[in-house]
């Protein structure tokens, strides 16, 4: 058990890191980096990290890995192509397309940063839409935060699916508090 630990407090930063680094790299050198070779950079390491999310010991860091690689892929086409995309919409893609890798991991490590980007495209779809006047936006963001929270809580019907939800459960809830009382 305290090899486990060992093992993830190393690994999961690690993984953290080299999924920072590779949107770093990519953004320190744009113009510099041929189209192509970014699409293929991040497209690499975003199909090795997912190749490396079916062996059992590599699979939380490696899908870790593989969730920041999508944000940054996405990212990554909004800036190449200009789609005009609005910002929530980029961040609801990218929870929708990452959240077979979130419940396959079952880890913590990556509920929390799925909960995060949840977190992120409601606030700017609240951002965008919420400012109507009679718009009913703010109250179903905060339900849906609500819901959220309850399904990541640790009474929750579905917990045995999920796995450890603990940190993304208690960022939810605290951000969810914190939308409310704005």
């Amino acid at each position: 058990r305290a090899q486990q630990c060992l093992r993830a407090s190393a690994q999961l930063p690690a993984a953290a890191f080299i999924g920072f680094g590779i949107i770093m790299l990519i953004a320190a050198n744009w113009d510099g980096i041929p189209k192509f070779a970014r699409f293929a950079l991040v497209g690499g390491v975003l199909a090795a990290a997912a190749l490396g999310g079916f062996f059992a010991k590599l699979r939380t860091p490696a899908l870790l890995v593989a969730f920041l690689a999508t944000g940054g892929f996405l990212a990554l086409i909004g800036q190449t192509y200009q789609t005009g995309a609005d910002p929530w919409g980029l961040f609801a893609v990218w929870a929708a397309v990452t959240l077979p890798w979130a419940l396959a991991a079952r880890h913590d490590a990556l509920w929390t940063a799925w909960s995060i980007v949840v977190l992120t495209a409601l606030a700017l779809w609240a951002g965008t839409f919420g400012r109507a006047k009679g718009s009913d936006v703010t109250l179903m963001v905060w339900m849906i935060e609500i819901g959220l929270a309850t399904l990541l809580g640790p009474r929750s019907p579905v917990q045995a699916l999920l796995g450890a939800t603990r940190w993304a459960f208690r960022i939810v809830a605290l951000l969810a508090m914190a939308h409310f009382t704005q």
